[in-house]
């Protein structure tokens, strides 16, 4: 697993992605409703909040034999579990009630857009440097067996 830490704060990769994104999303939303609409700020905390609810309770059904047992584990969201892809319904449904207009909708699709790139790319990242990370063995080789590196070979050719 790979780690991010952020002085007494160590937080998983994925989670770390998961909260750049957000931190990008809300960002971005800010900045629109400065520049361009006051409406984007209960569109961005409906989108925020509402879409890791959706998600998380997606998860939750999808794994219901988990969850029985213990219905309260449904509330660690600090343990992961999301099913990211309904979350897009509470974009689209938000978009609708709280912008209603097809200009403030085409600019809602920037911090969308940028935050999915940027928590994918967080995502990747995190993923593939995991899987690469080995640790090396301190202990000295066999001697049993044949080293690899010729120069500490205790074998005789």
């Amino acid at each position: 697993m790979t780690a991010i830490e952020l002085g007494p704060l160590v937080l998983s990769g994925e989670r770390f992605a998961i909260l750049l994104g957000v931190l990008v999303f809300m960002v971005g939303s800010g900045w629109l409703a400065s520049r361009i609409s006051p409406r984007f700020n209960p569109w961005s905390t409906t989108v925020a909040l509402g879409g890791v609810a959706a998600a998380r309770v997606a998860h939750v059904v999808g794994h219901w034999d988990y969850f029985r047992e213990d219905p309260l584990r449904a509330l660690a969201v600090w343990q992961g579990g999301f099913d990211w892809l309904w979350g897009l319904p509470v974009v689209v449904v938000a978009s609708l009630v709280f912008l209603r207009d097809r200009r403030l909708m085409a600019w809602a699709v920037a911090p969308v857009a940028v935050s999915a790139l940027v928590w994918s790319a967080a995502h990747q990242l995190a993923a593939q440097t995991g899987g690469s990370r080995r640790r090396r063995s301190r202990s000295p080789p066999s001697r049993d067996r044949p080293s690899i590196c010729p120069r500490t070979s205790t074998s005789p050719r």
